[in-house]
């Protein structure tokens, strides 16, 4: 790979720890995950400098394309892209606050849609990933750019559109500037709401989770309403050096168990259309119902989370990603090999 980014700073110097929520991965499924084939308006502007860093006159790649260990990738322009964000934030609905009083997004996540096939596949990103995050002040202007969290971010925005907007920026400048074409962010509250409306999922605990639950014994089936299910995937302990990726791991076990109660459901516009309606007040998306409700035919086929290592920090948990790995699995997901 030409022209590698500069590795990040890596030092964090992080605010107020919290007992994450983690996912909401019930509603991105319930409202975001059937399929997204029409819904989201192709971007037709430049992608991102960075993505483009090796696409320069006279270099012999056109607008869209990079080169990696001699071959060269052209960007797959026919897919589309949903950010998901799980917001810890202790209020029922997602209001202003001052800059860097916005709430967390503690659940992130990038849905990947390829209409050729009808597939998602889902990216997952650790909320301690170490990137620039741009801080602003109180009239809301940027004053700095400091590492930290990705999951600050949206403090720094209004706790609404700004927030995911700068979710959005973030995002796409970690994955070398794949472009986020829509966003849906939803708080605690609303997670357990969505989880009593579609009935609750049913999984099998992998490991011994009593520490959170009683009922999360190793082996047991365990039929979750909204409540429980919000424990399962929110629940860490702090202190314990990379928590969050034990966490991370039941949230994917979570989605899946979700979407294939959602595959039950048949894909009812009716349903949808009132499963929105019923969520407005604990959700910012620039989704709107009708566009829900076209979804239907996708199927999950896995989710990877980008890969790099937790460390311990100064006072939290700090991700840093394998730049290399993660430039090898953004060509995967997102680009297809040039026939030379």
């Amino acid at each position: 790979m030409k022209n590698k980014r500069k590795k990040r700073n890596r030092k964090s110097k992080n605010r107020k720890h919290y007992l994450s929520i983690g996912l909401i991965l019930v509603t991105a499924l319930v409202l975001g995950v059937a399929g997204l084939a029409s819904w989201l308006p192709r971007k037709e502007e430049a992608r991102a400098q960075e993505e483009q860093h090796e696409t320069s006159s006279g270099s012999g790649l056109e607008e869209g394309q990079v080169t990696h260990n001699g071959q060269v990738y052209e960007y797959n322009k026919e897919l589309k892209t949903l950010l998901f964000l799980g917001v810890d934030k202790r209020e029922s609905e997602l209001t202003e606050h001052l800059p860097g009083r916005g709430g967390q997004a503690d659940c992130i996540l990038v849905f990947i849609m390829d209409p050729s096939d009808q597939t998602i596949r889902t990216l997952q990103i650790s909320r301690d990933t170490i990137v620039d995050i741009d801080v602003y002040d109180i009239s809301g202007e940027k004053f700095t750019t400091e590492p930290g969290q990705i999951t600050l971010q949206y403090a720094y925005g209004d706790g609404k559109q700004k927030s995911c907007w700068l979710m959005e920026q973030a995002v796409s400048k970690l994955l070398y500037g794949v472009e986020i074409d829509g966003y849906f962010a939803m708080n605690l509250e609303g997670f357990s709401v969505a989880t009593d409306l579609v009935g609750g999922v049913t999984l099998t605990v992998p490991e011994d989770y009593t520490a959170i639950d009683p009922a999360f014994e190793q082996g047991a089936t365990v039929e979750m309403d909204g409540d429980l299910a919000r424990k399962y995937v929110q629940t860490r302990d702090i202190t314990v050096l990379g928590s969050n990726d034990g966490r991370m791991e039941r949230q994917a076990q979570y989605l899946e168990a979700l979407a294939q109660k959602m595959t039950q459901g048949g894909g009812n516009v009716v349903f949808y259309t009132k499963m929105f309606n019923d969520l407005q007040d604990y959700i910012v998306t620039d989704m709107s119902a009708d566009q829900l409700a076209e979804m239907s035919d996708y199927e999950f086929t896995g989710t990877v989370k980008a890969p790099g290592e937790t460390r311990a920090g100064e006072e939290h948990d700090e991700y840093y990603v394998d730049e290399e790995a993660l430039y090898e699995l953004i060509l995967e997901l997102f680009y297809v090999p040039v026939q030379q």
